[in-house]
Order: C-alpha cells, then structure tokens, then sequence
C-alpha cells in the first residue's frame, strides 16, 4: 500500500494505478458558504459534513458536526445570524461540540459531484476556508475528475493520494463489511466518546447486536493488523 502524503503539483499528479483513494482540497475561503466563512474566520473549529441533500437547484440541506470552543454557544449564534442561513435546526449540542442541519445555498463542491455523477463520500471536513473531498476511485477516473475540477475551480490540489483498503479487488474487507464500517464512521461509534451504541447501531443496520459485534470485531482485526504491517 502506498503512504498516504502530500503529492506536489503536476500535469498528471495521479501516476498510480488500480483503486485509489484520493483527498482534493479545494480552496473557497471567498465563496458565500456559512461553513467556509466559518471555517476562515474561526480556525480552531473543525468541521464535518455527514450528510448532504439538494432540495432544489439552488438550495440544499446539510447535517454537519462542528467541534471545537464555543460551538454551542458563539459558533451557532453566528450560523444562525449568517445572511446566507435559510434555516438552522440543532439536533445535537454538548459542551464543545454541536450538530445541526442547515439549509442554506447550493455548495459547490456538491454542484460538481452532481456534474460528474459522483456521490460524494462522507464525512467531507472543512478547515481553515479548505473543503477537503475524498474520493475513491480507478487512478484514470481521478485524473478525468481532477482534470475537470481544474477548469471550474483554480485552487485546487491533490493533498494526498493512496491505494484503497477497502475497495477494489485488493480490499481488505468483504462488500458487506465495508457497508457496516462506513455505518459506524459517519454515525460515531469511533468517537471519543462514542455517539452510538452497539445496539443502536444494530438497530440502524436492521440485524442483531450479537451479528453486529461479530462483523465489527472482523473489520477491526483486520485494519488493526493491516496497521501494524504497513508500521512495521
């Protein structure tokens, strides 16, 4: 597996091939979005988009985890306040953390996965005026994306470039575990602390917590080992 790191510009910056997976970093630090202005003028707050719906041609929703000091309180009063904030619902707040769905104008990172027919892979992280993009893809369907995201935005670069763990016929891990991973990634079981239960999660994937703890145990032996060879 190759290092994931940072890939310098050039023509044709994806030299690799088979499954890859890709992380473009698109700089709209002066586009009208809430989360990037945020984002710019707050550097401290990190910010995760876990979940992205157009309800128009011009507008769309998002959920979105925002972390970092004041976030409940400062942070959600300026996004509340933000002139391009149609409407902001809080779902979830704790002391340092809140997560809220906002409607608010089209972003235009979705506009260009909606131009290639890609969907995006969430969560999508916005810091410092960057939204960060992971894509998964074959090397040659990466350059024909990053070729045509070149034409519609200037700054934009390849941050770093790896093969994929997880899909391809190198993976790692079996369809259905992969479905499961990303289930319990984007929900927050793997956060410290953990947002979801076993049994919630469970409960989201529709079979047993007992099922559940034997797939998870699969997938977590296996990127832990997998870990372990490639530091070693």
């Amino acid at each position: 597996m190759m290092n994931s790191g940072p890939v310098p510009e050039s023509s044709d910056p994806v030299r690799s091939n088979g499954m890859m997976v890709c992380r473009m970093a698109f700089d709209l630090s002066r586009r009208p979005c809430c989360f990037l202005h945020m984002s710019t003028t707050h550097p401290e707050v990190s910010i995760e988009v876990t979940g992205c719906m157009p309800i128009s041609k011009r507008e769309m929703v998002e959920d979105a985890r925002i972390t970092g000091p004041g976030a409940d309180t400062t942070i959600l009063k300026e996004l509340q306040r933000d002139s391009t904030v149609k409407e902001v619902e809080v779902l979830t707040s704790s002391h340092d953390s809140v997560y809220c769905r906002v409607r608010q104008p089209m972003c235009p990172i979705v506009r260009l996965h909606q131009e290639l027919s890609i969907p995006p892979t969430l969560p999508l992280t916005i810091e410092k005026g960057i939204h960060n993009v992971l894509l998964t893809a074959p090397a040659g369907e990466i350059r024909r994306i990053f070729a045509y995201s070149k034409r519609k935005f200037r700054n934009v670069r390849i941050a770093s470039i790896r093969r994929s763990a997880l899909e391809g016929p190198e993976s790692l891990l079996t369809k259905r575990q992969v479905e499961v991973f990303r289930a319990a990634l984007t929900s927050g079981y793997w956060d410290a602390p953990r947002r979801v239960t076993l049994a919630e999660l469970a409960g989201v994937l529709k079979i047993s917590k007992s099922a559940l703890g034997e797939i998870m145990s699969r997938i977590e032996s296996k990127l832990l080992h997998a870990a372990a060879d490639e530091l070693t």
